[in-house]
């Protein structure tokens, strides 16, 4: 048990090194920082897009195979795939959502 509070409290540590210094180092935002931040948010605005209508797509096709299905392990099947795209889709936009929310700092 203190095994695990150790490496948290590293780990915590680690990250507000981290902050502490990519503050210091991007305050003056070279070319490269710039171009690399400005090129994330267009990756992360299109995948903010695109993965929401694509989860929908799949599960629009999963409940369409779902319907005209009559085995009862293949109905079972389709909806743990179901809820894999959901939870699947949930993750991916929130963390591209965070990605945008963190890059807007370097404004």
């Amino acid at each position: 048990m203190m095994r695990i509070k150790l490496n948290r409290k590293l780990l915590v540590f680690v990250m507000i090194i981290t902050a502490v210094l990519s503050q210091q180092v991007f305050a003056s935002q070279p070319t490269l920082v710039t171009g690399t931040v400005e090129l994330t948010k267009a990756a992360t605005g299109w995948l903010l897009i695109l993965i929401p209508t694509v989860a929908g797509l799949v599960l629009g096709y999963l409940a369409i195979t779902k319907a005209t299905a009559t085995d009862q392990s293949i109905i079972s099947e389709k909806n743990r795939l179901m809820k894999n795209v959901l939870i699947g889709a949930v993750l991916a936009e929130s963390a591209s959502g965070l990605v945008t929310l963190i890059l807007g700092y370097y404004k």
